[in-house]
């Protein structure tokens, strides 16, 4: 998608079509930018988060949704981690937008959706005692946001991870992320031609000062994890979409 943030957002922008209304939650100005620019040229009414619509915490998994069109109060939702109150939100601003064009969508409908939503991959907790954890985290941002929630919610707990990544992403920097959260890391191989070596990946974790070790495969080295897990651990598996599918079937799970 190109190098640094304006780059990637001129090519996410390619989406926009002429006359149709634009939702985003981009939080960085140089997106910001590129997504008001392209919208104007298309004349694309965009409506942004945290000035057009925001969302308000109103408790633990619960938020308000506020705009200038409506306001829905107390909406639950399922999804672990702070910034699925933004997904959320633009999921209202969405059902607002069909609204004004005719489709009937009822309150009740609304809040069902937000509750019963799940993204199989993002902060799946797959078993449980010990607690085994599933994040496609790719990118240094996704692995700051997984590291805050995992933090959150496991508060004084430092998993055993088991993590393997794409030698095109930033790497370093999201083992510099990851490494410092973990009792243990193993390394893996992800699936595909496009997999970093699990060595090298392993030499930077150990540059960090946490032990890690080397599994020829993803399903050996969680095997290996759940053996020295307790009841009381957590095992997490994250850095790529990739180690998804072999951990959701080494739990007894298909791939949704």
């Amino acid at each position: 998608l190109g190098v640094g943030i304006a780059s990637v957002a001129r090519e996410k922008a390619g989406i926009i079509k002429r006359g149709v209304p634009l939702l985003t939650g981009a939080s960085r100005s140089e997106a910001r930018k590129v997504l008001r620019e392209v919208a104007g040229q298309n004349d694309a009414p965009l409506r942004e988060f945290g000035r057009d619509f925001r969302a308000i915490r109103t408790g633990i998994q619960k938020f308000s949704y506020v705009s200038e069109k409506s306001v829905v109060e107390d909406l639950t939702f399922a999804m672990a981690g702070g910034h699925q109150i933004k997904n959320a939100a633009l999921a209202c601003a969405a059902v607002e937008e069909l609204r004004a064009k005719g489709f009937v969508v009822p309150d009740a409908a609304l809040r069902q959706g937000i509750q019963k939503a799940r993204f199989a991959g993002r902060f799946e907790i797959v078993k449980r005692s010990p607690d085994v954890i599933i994040d496609g985290a790719h990118t240094p941002e996704s692995m700051r946001l997984l590291k805050s929630t995992f933090r959150k919610l496991y508060p004084g707990i430092s998993p055993f991870v088991l993590t393997g990544m794409l030698r095109e992403k930033n790497w370093k920097e999201m083992a510099r992320i990851l490494a410092p959260l973990a009792r243990e890391v193993v390394c893996v191989s992800p699936q595909g031609d496009r997999a970093l070596d699990a060595e090298q990946l392993a030499s930077r974790v150990r540059e960090l000062g946490v032990p890690v070790t080397v599994s020829e495969t993803i399903e050996h080295g969680f095997g290996m994890l759940l053996q020295k897990a307790s009841r009381d651990d957590v095992v997490l598996a994250a850095g790529s979409l990739y180690m998804i599918g072999p951990v959701r079937r080494a739990c007894g799970l298909g791939e949704e």
